[in-house]
């Protein structure tokens, strides 16, 4: 075991140096942190270095920006709460129009329909009136014919036949009957006619009311996109400043912790960023440590270790290797059933 043991010693001081190496990293995420707020709770509270100053000019300017990009954003909120409203509204008078002209072609539907199928039973009455007249007229001319057979035959002046005595008295009768129809008619197709183009305006405005409405809505609806667009670049610029600020913020924290100043609201922020340096220091000095351990062990026991270690790993990647082998075998001469 003797033999393998620098090599093990090395091998673990280079995972427990791994290790450390990795806290560390989340370490110094922590004092940058730290350092960040250190900045921005005391930026504004001390004179500085050149160096340090062209930092706190950088977030004047960034403050200064994210004003104005703030103050724009608002305006376009405003623009887009404005046209929300007007498209409310006119969505609402919209409607109200709509429903009063919905109703006014209800009102005027029912008579007309009234009218229509009342129209429509007097074209059927004067088509059976006509029907009947044309079949008294049929008839009135074949008692005509048949009367004066008689005449020439029968010797009786007085004697008519019974269907020319009938006829013209019901041929008159349906012919008065058919001109009361048409007049009837004629009367209720001219009410008709009156109201159809009434009905039909109304359908033209309601159609020209929604065009006229779903035109304005989707010009109304393009203008709050846009405006919503242009907001949310603002916005992610003011992100994009906000974000940039962290670099400045923590500089200006690392001048103010190396010259002990604390924030004058939140003192205890300057001795957060001291503990994290003495937390960091304290892994480097152990990685450091490690480093030097690994630098006093002997070279030669070191490569022989390292030897046996290589040697180690070929036989366990040997037997491996035969062991791979030796199943193959088996399974061509013992082949799963």
């Amino acid at each position: 075991m003797n033999r393998f043991s620098p090599g093990y010693r090395q091998i673990s001081r280079l995972f427990t140096r791994l290790a450390l190496r990795c806290r560390l990293l989340l370490e110094r995420r922590k004092l940058g942190h730290f350092e960040t707020q250190l900045g921005l709770l005391g930026w504004q509270q001390a004179d500085y270095n050149e160096a340090t100053q062209e930092e706190v000019r950088k977030l004047t300017d960034f403050e200064r920006e994210q004003s104005r990009l703030t103050n724009e954003s608002a305006e376009l909120g405003n623009a887009i709460r404005e046209f929300c409203e007007r498209r409310a509204k006119e969505e609402a008078e919209y409607e109200a129009r709509k429903a009063s002209f919905k109703a006014s072609l209800a009102e005027l539907e029912k008579p007309i329909a009234v009218l229509e199928r009342k129209v429509e039973a007097r074209r059927k009455e004067l088509q059976e009136a006509e029907r009947t007249v044309a079949a008294l007229e049929e008839k009135l001319e074949e008692a005509g014919q048949a009367n004066a057979r008689t005449l020439e035959e029968r010797t009786e002046a007085g004697r008519s036949d019974y269907r020319f005595r009938e006829v013209p008295n019901k041929l008159k009768d349906a012919r008065a009957e058919l001109a009361r129809i048409k007049e009837e008619v004629r009367g209720e197709e001219s009410d008709l006619g009156r109201n159809l183009p009434v009905l039909k305006a109304l359908e033209e405005r309601l159609l020209a009311n929604q065009t006229q409405f779903d035109a304005l809505d989707a010009e109304l609806e393009k203008e709050i996109s846009s405006r919503k667009r242009a907001k949310r670049k603002i916005e992610k610029e003011i992100n994009a400043l906000e974000k940039a600020k962290t670099h400045p913020y923590r500089e200006i924290g690392r001048a103010l912790a190396d010259c002990h100043i604390a924030p004058m609201n939140q003192p205890g922020a300057l001795g957060n960023v001291y503990a994290q340096r003495l937390r960091i220091r304290a892994l480097e000095s152990a990685i450091g440590a490690l480093l030097e351990e690994s630098r006093r062990e002997p070279r030669e026991a070191l490569l022989n270790s390292w030897q046996w270690w290589v040697a180690l790993l070929g036989l366990i990647v040997m037997l491996a290797i035969l062991g791979a082998v030796v199943i193959k075998v088996l399974l061509i001469f013992f082949p799963r059933r």
